[in-house]
């Protein structure tokens, strides 16, 4: 991919996978979870790769909501609701210091800095500066992330993320001649993700 900002999320986070590991000596280490998302329904499944690295599998439905007015058109109204999947590699560093504060750190509750890359399948346009499609097309996305996992005992789970990103696509948009025609959208996108859950597996 032929984009400044994809080259720089990725050297970060080779940058992070080659640091010492015992600069980040962890007293808990990483584990398996599993549960099922709420507010984005779906199912996540995060596997343990080593003492405080992760790789967090999600599937789910994406809903989206459009409002628009217009003195001559009056109001318009669309809710869409797109298969999606992410995949995030996640870099837990703070263990040791909630260890120290007596907080949980099982299932995994604690903060991580995380590299996204995602598809979601949707006929919504990205841009004002497009036309909504004929038909499901995949919208993708790389991103850099930092973030927060909480896995209560109740079995509550709480995950949020908020970074940088690149998002890609094919658009239909309008020519200078009045003609349609598709082409590959690109642009620079600010991800915010607040989600809510239940844990599955044996409660700790």
């Amino acid at each position: 991919m032929n984009n400044p900002l994809s080259l720089a999320i990725l050297i970060a986070i080779f940058g992070i996978c080659q640091f010492p590991r015992n600069a980040f000596a962890q007293a808990e280490s990483t584990e398996n979870v599993t549960a099922l998302t709420l507010f984005t329904p779906g199912l996540s499944y995060e596997k343990s790769t080593s003492r405080s690295q992760s790789l967090r599998l999600h599937a789910y439905m994406s809903p989206s909501f459009s409002f628009a007015y217009s003195s001559s058109l009056g109001t318009e109204s669309k809710f869409w609701l797109d298969p999606a999947i992410d995949l995030q590699y996640r870099f837990y560093y703070n263990f040791r210091k909630r260890l120290e504060k007596k907080a949980r750190v099982e299932k995994n509750s604690a903060n991580f800095i995380a590299i996204e890359t995602g598809t979601y399948f949707s006929k919504k346009q990205v841009s004002d500066n497009y036309f909504e499609e004929a038909s499901r097309r995949p919208v993708n996305h790389l991103a850099l992330l930092w973030g927060l996992q909480r896995n209560m005992p109740g079995r509550f789970s709480l995950n949020f993320s908020a970074g940088a990103g690149f998002s890609w696509t094919r658009s239909t948009t309008q020519l200078p001649t009045g003609e349609k025609a598709t082409i590959t959208s690109n642009r620079f996108i600010l991800p915010v993700d607040m989600g809510i859950g239940i844990w599955l597996g044996k409660l700790r």
